[in-house]
């Protein structure tokens, strides 16, 4: 699996837990991704966010530290805003009111709309991460578990499930 689509994954089930807790989805607990990779089933962070929250599109060494640019909501020249675009079209009518949040129940359908909502069409002008670890590394089965795995030693398939984070 590309790496772009990976973040895409990730980000559109993100969003989609952000809009479940702004609409207070009764007893809803957020999903996150349990991916197949060359290490077996494992679940990771693979978007790094700041100390806000939001998603980080670069970061670049400098002398006194590493610099970030985040992301634009509701851009079309970032990764991220175009698949948060996707996912909120998809989950919001007129931008006011809710509709699919009922998916939040049929987590395997779920995952095949968040999926097919974040394939996006990466051009060369397209800013997408320049990072290359995921955070939180654990394989389901907890025989590994690290702080953070570089992308680059890992193969990633595909996400197989949605889990709930509590």
């Amino acid at each position: 699996m590309d790496i772009n689509e990976i973040f895409a994954v990730e980000y559109a089930v993100a969003v989609f837990n952000e809009l479940c807790e702004i609409n207070k989805s009764k007893d809803f607990k957020p999903f996150k991704v349990a991916w197949d990779t060359s290490l077996g089933l494992a679940t990771f962070k693979s978007i790094h966010l700041d100390d806000t929250n939001y998603p980080i599109i670069t970061e670049e060494l400098g002398i006194d530290g590493i610099f970030t640019k985040h992301y634009t909501p509701g851009s079309n020249s970032d990764l991220f805003g175009l698949v948060r675009k996707q996912v909120v079209q998809y989950f919001l009518t007129d931008g006011f009111s809710f509709k699919n949040l009922y998916l939040r129940n049929r987590p395997d359908v779920l995952l095949n709309e968040l999926s097919r909502l974040s394939k996006i069409n990466v051009t060369e002008n397209l800013m997408t991460p320049n990072y290359s670890a995921a955070l939180e590394f654990e394989l389901l089965d907890g025989s590994i578990k690290l702080p953070f795995i570089s992308l680059n030693s890992l193969t990633v398939k595909q996400p197989v499930s949605l889990i709930s984070e509590n």
